[in-house]
């Protein structure tokens, strides 16, 4: 379990610390390919040689780094990505998008940590029938997933998603029930285990899809950064929300199955989910309704 903390720990920082490519171009210094080009293309100018054709073939747009930039050109660069990355976390839209992805992930990852135990202490099994009691869980995701997507982009997100987070709900609840070794709770707990996955699986593609949309829909009035800014930095944050939830809720789950007991953790988890599906109902984004056409008589 401690590896596997470290590893999604690892993976928040290095996400975190990522610099994109068209980022990281303005802190490079012009090629030599690059400077014979703008080279070649004064010489052109000087010799009063002007047709365009030549000019555009012969160079490459070269954009200057920092070190060659004014002080001014800096600050306003630095001002501009600012205000985009504020602009994007001021979204409640983006940021509910990026809350339940926190949850969905973080719920998975808890029963990475608590299943294997669980059926340890209760049922005796060993590490293979504890690693194929994931089965049930995740078959969902691997089925649903497509469908929930295609119901996503017909029907919106919001009630597909804040379903899921309700239907969690009973299900979480449940799980305390699985008490006892018999076949009677081992049955109780495949089901229990296939619901969960049903319901989690319905969440996260259709998050996925309406954080495009929410881009989409803000890309027309932040024109600082540009679209593919914008794209990159809320799924940038959706990556870094994803990581965060795989370090913190196992740490919650854990903590609370240690101190208290399972039923007190499952207990806490519905109430966790259930709450997340608030946010969910309230900012997430319905299905976009199409413009209807205008059709001009030429006549």
């Amino acid at each position: 379990m401690a590896v596997m903390f470290a590893l999604a720990g690892v993976d928040l920082l290095l996400r975190m610390a990522m610099i994109e490519k068209s980022v990281a171009a303005q802190w490079l210094e012009p090629t030599a390919k690059e400077t014979l080009d703008i080279e070649l293309a004064l010489e052109i100018a000087d010799r009063g040689v002007y047709d365009a054709k030549k000019v555009a073939s012969s160079i490459h747009v070269v954009e200057l780094s920092p070190a060659l930039a004014g002080p001014s050109d800096q600050g306003r660069s630095i001002f501009r990505t600012a205000v985009s990355t504020l602009r994007v976390l001021m979204n409640p839209r983006l940021l509910a998008n990026l809350w339940g992805c926190f949850i969905q992930t973080g719920l998975m990852c808890v029963f990475d940590a608590v299943l294997p135990l669980l059926v340890m202490q209760v049922f005796g099994w060993n590490a293979l029938k504890a690693g194929l009691s994931f089965i049930p869980l995740l078959l969902p995701c691997v089925l649903i997933d497509p469908i929930a997507g295609f119901l996503s982009d017909r029907h919106g997100s919001r009630l597909l998603a804040g379903g899921g987070f309700i239907l969690t709900i009973p299900c979480l609840i449940s799980l305390r029930f699985v008490t006892h070794d018999s076949p009677h709770q081992i049955g109780l707990l495949i089901g229990l285990l296939l619901l969960n996955g049903l319901a989690l699986a319905f969440i996260l593609p259709c998050l996925m899809a309406d954080i495009s949309r929410a881009v989409e829909a803000q890309e027309g009035t932040d024109g600082t950064n540009g679209s593919t800014g914008v794209y990159a930095q809320a799924y940038g944050l959706f990556a870094c929300s994803q990581a965060a939830g795989m370090l913190l809720l196992p740490l919650f789950a854990a903590m609370l199955k240690e101190r208290y007991e399972w039923s007190t953790m499952t207990w806490a988890l519905a109430i966790l989910s259930g709450l997340s599906g608030v946010p969910i109902f309230l900012f997430v984004g319905d299905r976009e309704k199409q413009k209807p056409l205008v059709v001009v008589s030429t006549e």
